[in-house]
């Protein structure tokens, strides 16, 4: 029985032994005097039961650091955890470590043992020397707590500056186009790129109004008008023409008449109107009117014939012949005149007329009973007896006579003149005869 104890004691002591850290390790491990059982932590005013080993207090930093990672890495979902209260606890646990390093209990070698279930345990035996080197242990445990906590602050700052970058980049993003330019007017940052807002296109009702089939009601977008066909799948034919050019951009509601067109080629038989002249004229008797009538001509004439939807739209000639002239008709008017005789003296004439002249010297009574003489002269018609007239041409100028005889021996438009035998030119005229003896009938 005593064996197995012993063997108990021997095995408890080797785990014992393995438990003891080296010195490294034992930096943050209490040191146990075998005399003394309790804390001194007299300065720090704790108590021994709130004093904490090396390995808690390194646990604790240990889990203070995870709570930092898990912030960062956004597992903490509390944003809005107070970071003071925070540094306060890593500060607290500082203080607790420095407290605690300081804290030297002794026990004597009996002490140092406990029994465990019966069994004595040996804790922790140092010697004197091992008591001392704890000290500066103790000053290197102090000064890698500062360096830990100089960085876990470091950590703590650029995590926070971390997070609020990124709830600035995220609101930033999130933001609509509205929001940074309300006003609609160009950022004052030209590197600032504001997206376009997304509309629709703007509808409009477009009527295809056809002549020759039926008509197409559509709603189309801004587009050419040739283009709208195309998308629709219509052929204009040859015949059909639209109202505005293909190229024309629908922009509004139209209605689009599409015509169609039909050229004919038509042969017509016409007649060519005559005209009216008027002419004045002094061979006939003032204030009368001579009318020659006029007659119309003919012509063929071939014509280009453009329809549009059926109604005859332009006719242009393609060809002309003309198969007879037309006379135009004549309207003479009377109109007098005047001459100068070779006496000098103006005469007032009704009318004019081209006569045959012959020349007689019969002597006697003439037919109104004057005597024949160079003042006489002799016609056919015997209502022109007592007329005045005065007898010319270009080469003989015979003065005023007047028509005091007549003769059956005369035909439509001649005339007989006195010529006394004592004339210078009596015989040259006897037997001569003018055509172009001018007799004007005097007022």
């Amino acid at each position: 029985m005593e064996n197995i104890e012993k063997n108990k004691q021997n095995e408890l002591e080797n785990e014992a032994k393995n438990i003891d850290t080296t010195p490294d390790e034992t930096e943050d491990i209490e040191v146990i005097d075998d005399t003394a059982e309790e804390t001194v932590s007299e300065e720090s005013g704790d108590t021994a039961a709130d004093s904490k080993s090396g390995e808690e207090i390194l646990d604790e930093i240990i889990g203070e650091a995870d709570s930092l990672d898990e912030y960062d890495s956004g597992i903490v979902e509390d944003d809005d955890e107070d970071i003071s209260k925070v540094a306060e606890r890593i500060t607290r646990i500082h203080r607790t470590m420095i407290t605690s390093s300081g804290t030297v209990r002794t026990r004597s070698p009996e002490q140092n043992r406990s029994v465990t279930n019966g069994i004595p345990v040996r804790r922790s035996a140092m010697s004197s020397g091992a008591a001392e080197a704890a000290e500066p242990t103790s000053e290197k445990n102090g000064k890698l707590f500062n360096i830990i906590i100089i960085c876990a602050i470091a950590l703590l700052v650029v995590v926070t500056a971390a997070i609020v970058l990124i709830n600035v980049l995220n609101v930033q993003a999130t933001m609509r186009p509205a929001d940074h330019n309300i006003t609609g007017e160009q950022p004052a940052d030209d590197n600032v790129t504001v997206p376009t807002p997304v509309t629709e296109p703007t509808q409009y009702r477009v009527k295809l109004d056809f002549y020759s089939r039926s008509d197409i009601d559509l709603s189309t977008s801004e587009m050419t008008l040739a283009q709208l066909l195309e998308s629709i799948g219509c052929r204009l034919e040859e015949n059909e023409k639209p109202s505005v050019a293909l190229d024309t951009v629908i922009k509004e509601d139209m209605v689009i008449t599409v015509d169609t067109y039909e050229y004919k080629t038509e042969t017509v038989d016409e007649v060519i109107p005559f005209e009216i002249e008027n002419i004045e004229t002094d061979l006939i008797m003032r204030g009368s009117k001579e009318t020659r009538p006029g007659e119309e001509g003919a012509k063929t004439t071939e014509y280009s014939v453009e329809y549009v939807n059926g109604v005859e739209k332009t006719r242009t000639v393609v060809s002309e012949s003309i198969t007879k002239e037309p006379v135009n008709e004549i309207n003479q008017v009377g109109v007098g005149g005047e001459i100068i005789g070779a006496d000098g003296k103006t005469y007032t004439y009704s009318m004019k007329q081209i006569v045959t002249a012959k020349y007689y010297s019969l002597a006697g009574l003439t037919w109104l009973n004057f005597e024949a003489d160079e003042t006489v002269v002799t016609v056919l018609d015997q209502s022109l007896l007592r007329t005045k007239l005065y007898v010319k041409n270009g080469e003989y100028d015979f003065g005023e006579r007047i028509v005091a005889d007549v003769s059956r021996n005369l035909k439509d438009g001649e005339i007989y003149i006195w010529i006394s035998p004592k004339n210078p030119n009596y015989s040259t005229l006897i037997g001569t005869v003018h055509t172009d003896m001018e007799i004007y009938f005097i007022d």
